[in-house]
């Protein structure tokens, strides 16, 4: 799975979760035309894009605490392949970005 592919999934999950929110101000349809789109291919989303709907889903940032176990593995080993280094961080020690994560893990699956 390439990076293209991976932002597309984190970008689906996150507007299926803003769904009901849509539909209260009436953007459902674009929200579900969004979903179908991602799923088919036919939209590239962009890692901002995907990071502005982490926001308003307010799971914007991880904890460094919280990225070993989503990848099923040790804080160590997570220290020790380098895998703290390659995802984003926030300017505030700690903070990794969650869209970031999210295709990190994504990656590493299908490989």
């Amino acid at each position: 799975m390439n990076r293209t592919q991976a932002l597309q999934k984190v970008c689906v999950k996150y507007l299926k979760r803003l769904r009901g929110v849509a539909e209260r101000y009436g953007l459902q349809g674009f929200v579900d035309d969004s979903i179908n789109a991602s799923t088919r291919g036919e939209c590239e989303p962009t890692e901002k894009e995907c990071e502005m709907l982490a926001r308003i889903a307010n799971e914007e940032r991880l904890m460094t605490r919280q990225v070993p176990p989503l990848f099923d593995i040790s804080y160590r080993e997570a220290f020790d392949s380098g895998l703290l280094e390659d995802i984003k961080k926030f300017p505030r020690p700690g903070n990794f970005s969650t869209v970031d994560t999210l295709v990190h893990k994504l990656m590493r699956e299908d490989k």
